[in-house]
């Protein structure tokens, strides 16, 4: 609850895009650890509001919202509710769900503050405290999709990194583009830390090669990485293969969750 009565004009803004709502003179969210059904959120929102009297508003607002939402089978405003309640997680909103391989270069820039701190000028704060970057990548394969769920997988890279070669951070997908270079660059330039060279080098030097951009926000970074070994362990055990990743894998409901749950210690 942000009470503070003289905010500057660029602080409600934030805290809207945050999933904060205004109630009484006050901005109001309520974070929500928990992989839930809808059913259940709903209930635990009964229980804030009595528990929080002066918040029950907005509360008994949140339980309208989520049961309309729900009878309606509205995928796209059950995601919106579950954003707005984040880091909360909804069984039952069905969306995407995808493994992301990420350099250490750029995680550390764009959300691992473990990783920075092993480096002698450490992430871009500007970059991590965002809960909106940009990431580039080749255009095929053509995943992920948007709306989605996104899991970071940190590879190797070409440093002496520790941690990596792990699931490290958990994303929505916002937006999908492809296009050449100078565009994506001039879309999406506020967003993340790639400079002009950085994109055409995704490009392969090649200005006229479209290429892949995608928007992720609410970055949840993992308390308990997922280390190669588990995910080796778990792959075996779902599917009988062998866990590989060079690029981008869509990965069903049911394993996001089981890979979420363990990086957030919910297991």
């Amino acid at each position: 609850m942000v009470t503070d009565p003289y905010l500057s004009d660029l602080v409600p803004e934030a805290l809207e895009e945050m999933g904060f709502f205004r109630m009484d003179g006050a901005w109001i969210k309520a974070n929500i650890s928990a992989v839930v059904t809808s059913q259940k959120l709903a209930s635990i929102l009964v229980s804030l509001g009595d528990d929080i009297p002066t918040s029950k508003l907005y509360f008994d607002q949140m339980i309208d919202a989520l049961t309309t939402a729900s009878s309606h089978e509205d995928n796209l405003t059950m995601l919106q509710i579950e954003r707005s309640l984040w880091p909360a997680k909804m069984t039952d909103v069905d969306i995407p769900a995808f493994i992301v391989p990420i350099k250490p270069v750029w995680a550390m820039h764009l959300f691992d503050k473990g990783i920075a701190n092993q480096d002698l000028f450490g992430g871009d704060p500007s970059l991590i405290l965002r809960m909106e970057n940009a990431y580039y990548r080749a255009r095929r394969p053509k995943v992920p999709d948007a709306p989605a769920r996104v899991l970071w997988y940190v590879i190797r890279g070409k440093g002496k990194h520790q941690g990596t070669m792990s699931i490290r951070a958990c994303s929505y997908i916002d937006e999908v583009v492809i296009g050449k270079p100078k565009a994506l660059f001039s879309r999406f330039r506020r967003l993340g830390v790639y400079q002009w060279q950085d994109i055409l080098r995704t490009a392969n030097e090649n200005a006229d090669k479209e290429i892949m951009a995608f928007q992720f926000s609410n970055t949840e970074v993992f308390d308990f990485p997922i280390f190669r070994d588990e995910l080796q362990e778990i792959w075996q055990e779902e599917t009988g293969k062998e866990f590989h990743i060079r690029c981008p894998i869509f990965i069903p409901l049911s394993r996001f969750f089981r890979l979420y749950k363990k990086g957030v210690g919910l297991m």
